[in-house]
């Protein structure tokens, strides 16, 4: 079986220079993502596509170490808060939204 998938993100991050140790340059932050895709499925089943749509607000922390004329840079980003719809499996949309059984669909 083949599946299709599709998805645009959008990240916004800030981040607060903490301070440095020895040549290592600590950052720490927050920020907002927003994510918009899709499943197309070949194969026969209730949605032969699904939406995907997610929000969230993350954390971050970063390093960043200048040696000679190159830049390293290592940062972890990780949601702490967020916001998912994604169709529980065999539950088409139009269970969903024509007939209102929203059961185990947030």
């Amino acid at each position: 079986a083949s599946e299709y998938y599709g998805n645009v993100a959008y990240r916004l991050q800030g981040f607060y220079p903490l301070g440095s140790v020895m040549g290592i340059r600590l950052s720490a932050g927050a920020g907002w993502d927003a994510a918009l895709g899709g499943i197309y499925n070949v194969r026969n089943s209730n949605n032969p596509g699904s939406l995907k749509v997610s929000t969230n607000f993350n954390l971050s922390a970063m390093a960043i170490y200048n040696w000679r004329k190159v830049t390293f840079r290592w940062q972890a980003t990780t949601p702490f808060a967020g916001l998912f719809f994604s169709p529980e499996y065999g539950h088409s949309y139009y269970e969903i939204f024509s007939l209102g059984n929203s059961k185990g669909t947030v």
